[in-house]
């Protein structure tokens, strides 16, 4: 397999509705395509969009940004100022946080709760 490739799933619509969005669409090339890392390319003025598709495996994201969606040009409208792309880039780091590694532990805060529940 080529090293170099990222395969992407997108939508060509600008800005990308919410039911156009198919983010279903990253497993669904995952499976397919098992030895190539799958991203997203997000044309969606939601900021949950990048983040599911992280919560789905996707292992790189694409966002148009904009310094003032007023601005005159073909991509303005569908692209995210840079307050959302901040948001956007907290949000995944927290999510890759949240989403651990898969294996359960007892954390050292869940001692005394358990110490207390047993009794």
């Amino acid at each position: 397999m080529e090293k170099n490739i990222i395969l992407m799933h997108s939508t060509g619509t600008y800005p990308t509705f919410l039911e156009e969005t198919n983010l279903k669409m990253i497993t669904s090339l995952q499976e397919r395509y098992q030895n190539i890392p799958i991203g997203y390319s997000s044309h969606s003025l939601n900021i949950l969009a990048p983040i599911i598709a992280i919560t789905l495996g996707a292992c790189v994201i694409e966002q148009h940004i904009t310094l003032d969606r007023k601005m005159w040009g073909s991509d303005q409208k569908s692209s995210l100022e840079p307050s959302e792309l901040k948001e956007i880039v907290k949000s995944i780091r927290e999510t890759e946080i949240m989403l651990g590694d898969g294996k359960k532990i007892i954390y050292p805060r869940e001692i005394p709760i358990i110490k207390k529940l047993r009794k």
